[in-house]
Parts: C-alpha cells; sequence; structure tokens
C-alpha cells in the first residue's frame, strides 16, 4: 500500500502533518510578544528592534487611529473598537502570512494563548520603577493603580 505524501512547509521545507501550509514552528516564527505591566518600555523595546515594514500592533496605536485624541487612558467608548480591531489582527496572525516580521505589544497574558509558538519578551520591570517613569510621562495618578494590579494579576507569570 503506497504511503500517503506528507506537505512540506514553504518556508523550511520540512514535512509536517498540520492541515495548514506552514509547520506550527514557522506559522509564528515571525511573530514576537511583547509583554509587561504599564510603563515596562515595550514600544520602546520594539521600536529599537523591529526593521521598516514589520507590522506593529499595540492597542494604543490603534486607539489614536481610531480617534483618541490622548496616546493612553483613552475614552471608554473607543477601547471596545481598538480591542476588537487588535483581536482581529491576532487572528489574521494566527494563519499563514508573508510578513517579515509582526510584534505583538501588550500586558495581557490571554495574547500569549492565542499565538502559542511565538517569541514572548517578558519585560518584567518592577512596580517602583513603572510607576516612576509613568509620572516622568505625566499619566495620571490611576497608573499606579494599573501597575499594581498588573503586578498582582500576573506575578506568578514566568520571568524572561
Amino acid at each position: 500500500m503506497p504511503t500517503r505524501a506528507r506537505r512540506r512547509c514553504p518556508r523550511c521545507h520540512q514535512p509536517h502533518d498540520g492541515r495548514g501550509t506552514e509547520c506550527a514552528a514557522c506559522r509564528y516564527r515571525a511573530v514576537t510578544v511583547v509583554y509587561g505591566p504599564p510603563c515596562a518600555g515595550k514600544n520602546t523595546y520594539v521600536r529599537e528592534h523591529a526593521r521598516t515594514g514589520d507590522l506593529v500592533l499595540d492597542v494604543d496605536a490603534l486607539a489614536l487611529a481610531l480617534g483618541s485624541p490622548v496616546d493612553h487612558g483613552h475614552h471608554p467608548a473607543l477601547v471596545p473598537f481598538a480591542i476588537e480591531a487588535r483581536d482581529a489582527i491576532v487572528r489574521r496572525l494566527s494563519r499563514s502570512h508573508e510578513l517579515r516580521h509582526a510584534w505583538v505589544i501588550t500586558t495581557r497574558l490571554d495574547l500569549l494563548d492565542a499565538l502559542p509558538g511565538a517569541e514572548v519578551v517578558t519585560l518584567a520591570v518592577d512596580a517602583d520603577t513603572c510607576k516612576q517613569r509613568a509620572r516622568q510621562a505625566g499619566r495620571p495618578a490611576r497608573w499606579d493603580t494599573l501597575i499594581d494590579r498588573w503586578w498582582r494579576d500576573h506575578r506568578n507569570h514566568p520571568r524572561p
């Protein structure tokens, strides 16, 4: 009885049994999730590492594109639209794509689950440093609460 031919990944050319055209390792190879608390330096990290033509996904940038007059602390009516746009792009990143690289900036742990196999860079900057950066950036006092909440909710997440 003849054996069934296995598909080959167009990126790495290795055989695989997956349903898509690419193997799972290659599908997410071009995606890096930069994760950490507010004011940890996620945007700075991506600016320093991304190249021209890379996709950069950031809810704050989406909110600005949707009409927010501020770069953080958006009007609550805009936030659901920015979140839905982010989620649609994450779903699209989970399929085969021709991007050289995509960067996903997030404070949310659930995005790590949405892109299994993506490289994860965790910026576990301590709460005091994040709060100092928030004050230097002129963010409202409630940012201290957001930072404390992130550390409370994510304290058991593995560090880099």
